[in-house]
């Protein structure tokens, strides 16, 4: 094999892996959070599966809870789905998909919606309950629970 087609194979194959990486989102989103359970604590639950597969859930004990999200993106928000949403529960997307506006009152049972992102290089999310910044402790990310620093933070692929 002449050098150059070496060198060129190695140079697709870097290509490859580098592009196949910066479409992933961070590990500590994979994996739907162990500590989702209907009816379990009052929060925001958030994961990825796949490399742009986005959810969000909450869920409490009871009383009534009305959760407000804003998720913004650089890219475009694609395949809104929403699962398991009650009368008065409801999302809009806005400027031209780079805005998801989530509205759900949640208790005792579970909300959830479904997203993708196509390209972009972040998530930025503001979450709130009751009409105040939730506590980062009621923020469960990825298959470990993980929290954020506040009720404002951002993802980066």
């Amino acid at each position: 094999m002449h050098r150059w087609t070496r060198a060129l194979g190695a140079a697709v194959l870097l290509i490859g892996i580098s592009a196949g990486s910066a479409l992933a989102w961070p590990d500590r989103l994979d994996g739907r959070p162990d500590q989702f359970e209907v009816g379990g604590d009052s929060a925001y639950y958030i994961w990825t599966d796949g490399e742009n597969d986005f959810h969000l859930a909450t869920t409490g004990p009871g009383p009534e809870r009305h959760f407000t999200a804003i998720v913004r993106t650089d890219g475009e928000i694609t395949d809104v789905d929403q699962k398991r949403l009650e009368e008065g529960d409801n999302y809009e997307l806005l400027d031209g998909g780079q805005r998801l506006v989530i509205h759900f009152s949640t208790f005792g049972n579970v909300d959830t919606i479904n997203w993708r992102i196509q390209g972009g290089d972040h998530a930025a999310f503001d979450l709130r309950v009751d009409g105040h910044p939730i506590r980062p402790v009621n923020v469960y990310l990825g298959h470990n629970g993980n929290h954020p620093d506040g009720p404002t933070f951002r993802v980066q692929r």
